[in-house]
């Protein structure tokens, strides 16, 4: 009777300890298929602009809330998008209140009409970002015209124009002449 007893109370306990396995496996299966998801909307957001930068507000335990901010060279948002929601089947949605501003703009302490705080943390922190990429490509004009000053202008080859190409983070598809093979 005893014997029997365990034995209900084991294959209980070993049911319910396989069904939390199957089912923290089929979370992260969905996590990672929204993650794939985001990546992909994120890189193709990135052709519209210059420079794109994702920003997050919130924590493991409040919802966190995304900000995907793409800026052209004028530094004015040219798209924006943000992601927030309870579930892995929450999707990038537009934010057409920031669309146009200028990048310095985003950085103010007041959120914009329509937007939360949450929200608007998560821009700042995109914005931050997206602030210091651009002081970062000014640091290296400056450094490279005082190396041409110093040594003369830079001399072209094939392989510079790669590298600078890889630089510049080229775009997927671009074709890339190698010494006369057509890499894509």
């Amino acid at each position: 009777m005893v014997y029997t007893y365990f034995l209900t109370v084991m294959s209980a306990i070993t049911f319910l300890l396989l069904s939390f396995i199957f089912v923290w496996l089929l979370q992260l299966s969905f996590s990672y298929l929204q993650m794939k998801q985001f990546n992909k909307r994120v890189f193709s957001l990135r052709a519209q602009g210059v420079k794109t930068a994702v920003g997050m507000a919130g924590n493991m335990y409040k919802r966190r809330t995304y900000a995907i901010v793409v800026v052209d060279s004028a530094r004015r948002v040219v798209a924006a998008e943000r992601l927030s929601g309870w579930t892995v089947f929450a999707r990038p949605q537009p934010l057409p209140q920031i669309v146009g501003c200028a990048l310095e703009d985003l950085q103010s302490p007041n959120p914009r009409a329509g937007i939360s705080a949450k929200l608007w943390k998560a821009i700042q922190h995109a914005a931050g970002f997206l602030v210091r990429g651009f002081a970062n490509d000014e640091e290296a004009e400056v450094e490279e015209a005082a190396l041409e000053q110093a040594h003369g202008p830079k001399v072209s080859s094939p392989n510079n124009e790669i590298k600078d190409t890889i630089k510049k983070g080229g775009k997927r598809g671009q074709k890339v002449e190698i010494r006369g093979y057509n890499v894509r």
